[in-house]
């Protein structure tokens, strides 16, 4: 099963790299942003600070992106045993998120930065913190990273959150999507 699994990524990204030579060689210097300006991707880390979120974006200009996202954790903070069975407490945390971020070159694959804000929602009893969250807030962070997208609109990329506001720390997103 992990061999298959690790077959299927190396599939993928050997189809966006086959993809991508052959659009650059049919179009010469188009470029990706500028005629796949709407997407969505999975992002792990992404928005900040949730573990997994389901984010969408559109190309304002070929360097600029504005981003939209959502993501939630549930988190079982107590389990209580009695005559009356098993009674457990739940929290949980969403995270609401609007931002823009700067491709520093015009190519396919370029460095990225970004600002971002929102509010981190959390609901139900306990205790809970991820990256210095534990309660209801609005939030500021920035990321830095590198973004490839293939001239058939597939997407990746990686990079850090660094808290700004709300919250502190830093942590690692990964995107992984489509732009048509």
């Amino acid at each position: 099963m992990k061999n298959l699994l690790v077959c299927m990524i190396v599939g993928v990204f050997a189809a966006g790299a086959h993809a991508e030579v052959g659009e650059t060689r049919a179009a010469g210097a188009g470029n990706s942003r500028a005629e796949n300006k709407i997407g969505t991707f999975i992002g792990i880390g992404n928005p900040f600070p949730s573990i997994l979120g389901v984010n969408a974006a559109y190309h304002i200009t070929p360097r600029i992106r504005a981003t939209a996202g959502y993501g939630e954790v549930e988190v079982t903070t107590s389990i209580s045993f009695s005559n009356a069975g098993v009674t457990s407490e739940k929290l949980t945390a969403k995270t609401y998120g609007l931002g823009a971020e700067y491709m520093l070159m015009d190519g396919n694959f370029t460095p990225v930065v970004g600002l971002h804000g929102g509010y981190f929602d959390v609901q139900g009893k306990g205790t809970f913190s991820v990256q210095g969250f534990e309660k209801s807030t609005g939030l500021a962070y920035a990321n830095a990273g590198i973004d490839w997208l293939t001239g058939g609109g597939f997407n990746l990329g990686t990079g850090i959150n660094v808290a700004l506001l709300g919250g502190s720390g830093a942590s690692f997103y990964g995107n992984i999507g489509y732009f048509f």
